[in-house]
């Protein structure tokens, strides 16, 4: 839930005053309302939120690292280190713009895989139908109705961690 309170509150107070003074990011504004320090705390921030965002990456990287293995056979940290390499050369040659079109097409491709997983999947066991029936005998709570307040809060965790992650 945090992810989306930091996320709202951003795009409704924060961004609309930085973009109505003529500021792209937070060190702009630091840079320019500080005056003598402003070039120090421009550059602490920059640093701040390019360490954030080490962190945050980190764990993308070292899960194409695990596909690259796993799909290829190739040393999941030679290929986590490649992968950084070519975001991060893809990135210095084309800026947000080509981090735009490159999220882009990742959502395509992840799009379409969903649908044609869905599709291929539901068709080898037999439908919907097959499916339900299946997971009922297995444990008829897994498909009832959700009533429960920590499952509620369970599942707007997982997905606030999965949009934290996107």
């Amino acid at each position: 839930i945090g992810i989306w309170i930091g996320w709202l509150l951003s795009t409704v107070l924060i961004a609309p005053q930085l973009r109505a003074r003529g500021f792209i990011t937070v060190p702009d504004f630091f840079d320019h309302r500080f005056g003598d320090v402003g070039p120090f705390l421009r550059g602490f921030s920059a640093i701040f939120i390019a360490g954030i965002y080490l962190v945050y990456t980190t764990g993308q990287y070292v899960a194409g690292g695990l596909i690259f293995e796993l799909v290829f056979g190739m040393n999941q940290l030679v290929a986590a280190a490649l992968i950084a390499i070519l975001v991060l050369a893809y990135t210095a040659v084309g800026g947000m713009q080509i981090s735009m079109y490159s999220d882009l097409i990742q959502f395509a491709l992840l799009g379409g895989g969903l649908v044609v997983a869905t599709v291929v999947g539901l068709t080898t066991i037999g439908g919907l139908s097959t499916l339900n029936a299946a997971v009922l005998a297995i444990d008829p709570v897994l498909v009832s109705p959700i009533n429960k307040p920590a499952q509620i809060l369970g599942l707007t965790v997982a997905f606030s961690a999965g949009m934290a992650a996107a």
